[in-house]
């Protein structure tokens, strides 16, 4: 890093070797330079359920689950999983349904994430040190899918913290130290009755709340959810839920933060 940071030119001569773990598990990561790694999918939480090619038995189902769409074999024939990689939209042929996620833009704020690689609402990010060393990307996500199960209906914020590394690559960085405010302005695109909020942390429309990560564990990927519904499918598909959108307003605004060693990275949207 000092020679680098002296001679900068450098890092045009050096070849950047990917981690094993991803070449060997495409299904499970992404991953490039300038943004580390990945998981390939939309609810992080969901990781501690899948095997690693994203894929859970449920209800007589096999479900794939990953970042932009959920691959479903209705039949829950498991000769059928080597035909995942090739189906890209449902073939009914097969007996394998392919359900987009569905992300409601509210605008882009200061965005350079890889539109390739990420689907979101809005983000941010900033980086501190000289040379740069720490650096925290913001997501806001809201986004509704069904899985062949249940349809959901998510809104969440995503806060990556990340450090530099070998010739200049980011690489995830686990802390403690995330925190952070919202003032919270979800919209419907109609009332639903009954909706029910997240109870962690507990959110009410157009709220605020203060989160800190200083007591839980450490981690690079740190999920704020204000609210998550679901119903059964059968539900989901028919009125009112059919036509149900949530998503964030574009007034809403949150600050966020994560510090290491004296530094800290501040970025709002």
């Amino acid at each position: 890093m000092r020679i680098l940071a002296q001679k900068p030119n450098l890092i045009k001569s050096i070849t950047h070797r990917v981690p094993d773990i991803v070449t060997q598990n495409p299904h499970t990561f992404f991953y490039s330079l300038e943004e580390g790694i990945e998981l390939n999918l939309t609810s992080t939480e969901m990781s501690s359920v899948l095997n690693k090619d994203g894929i859970v038995k449920v209800a007589g189902k096999i479900i794939q689950y990953s970042k932009f769409n959920i691959k479903i074999i209705e039949d829950g024939d498991p000769t059928k999983i080597a035909l995942l990689d090739k189906i890209n939209q449902t073939d009914k042929s097969q007996g394998i349904t392919v359900n987009p996620i569905n992300f409601k833009s509210s605008g882009q704020k200061n965005s350079k994430v890889s539109k390739v690689a990420y689907s979101y609402t809005r983000s941010c990010e900033n980086a501190t040190g000289s040379p740069l060393q720490y650096r925290v990307i913001v997501y806001e996500e809201a986004y509704d899918f069904n899985d062949g199960v249940l349809r959901y209906w998510v809104g969440n914020y995503r806060v990556r913290t990340l450090r530099r590394g070998a010739f200049g690559a980011w690489y995830n960085h686990a802390t403690r130290s995330q925190n952070g405010s919202v003032n919270f302005t979800p919209s419907f695109s109609q009332p639903i009755g009954g909706l029910s909020w997240a109870t962690t942390p507990y959110m009410t429309p157009n709220g605020s709340y203060s989160f800190d990560n200083s007591s839980g564990s450490e981690t690079s990927n740190y999920g704020i959810n204000f609210f998550d519904y679901a119903v059964n499918l059968t539900a989901g598909l028919n009125p009112p839920y059919n036509s149900l959108e949530i998503r964030f307003s574009s007034s809403t605004t949150a600050t966020f933060n994560f510090g290491t060693g004296g530094s800290g990275c501040t970025c709002s949207i």
